[in-house]
């Protein structure tokens, strides 16, 4: 599906779950990401590559540590994670403690962004997977890839 309607169809979703956007590397996650973040009142970007620089509406916490952001997160719609495996910790356990907060926070919904490790700033189609990677298709409650096609952002659901 083309960006508009992938945004539509994610925030559709983003009812108190947690939903994982991810790709190869400049595939449009990030890009993806801030679209749907333009649809909330209150959104944090969690930046654990600490890349993030523009200035915009929305609040932007650089740690790649969960526990810096848990005392906020009543007042947050979305909270958005650029990179998950960049956080801090064992990511199950980071996942599961996602899952706590989801299940906190009833307003609360959360966006994982995670680049597609095999092929870190490649293009290329390794089959080797990490161990995040199967985390977030196991725990995640739906899940997005980002590509780009004859120019254009793609994005496919896949769970």
């Amino acid at each position: 599906m083309r960006t508009g309607r992938a945004v539509t169809t994610i925030c559709r979703q983003l009812n108190n779950n947690i939903i994982e956007i991810f790709g190869n590397s400049e595939s449009g996650k990030s890009y993806l990401s801030k679209l749907i973040a333009d649809r909330y009142e209150y959104v944090l970007f969690l930046d654990s590559v600490m890349k993030m620089t523009e200035e915009g509406k929305h609040y932007i916490a650089q740690t790649n540590n969960l526990k810096d952001v848990e005392e906020v997160l009543s007042d947050i719609d979305v909270l958005i994670i650029d990179d998950f495996c960049q956080l801090s910790g064992d990511p199950k356990k980071n996942i599961y403690l996602l899952q706590e907060w989801i299940y906190n926070h009833k307003k609360l919904s959360i966006i994982l962004i995670n680049q597609i490790r095999a092929n870190f700033n490649k293009h290329s189609t390794e089959a080797y997977k990490p161990y995040a990677n199967y985390v977030l298709e196991r725990y995640t409650d739906h899940r997005f890839m980002t590509s780009v096609e004859n120019g254009e952002y793609v994005v496919t659901q896949i769970k």
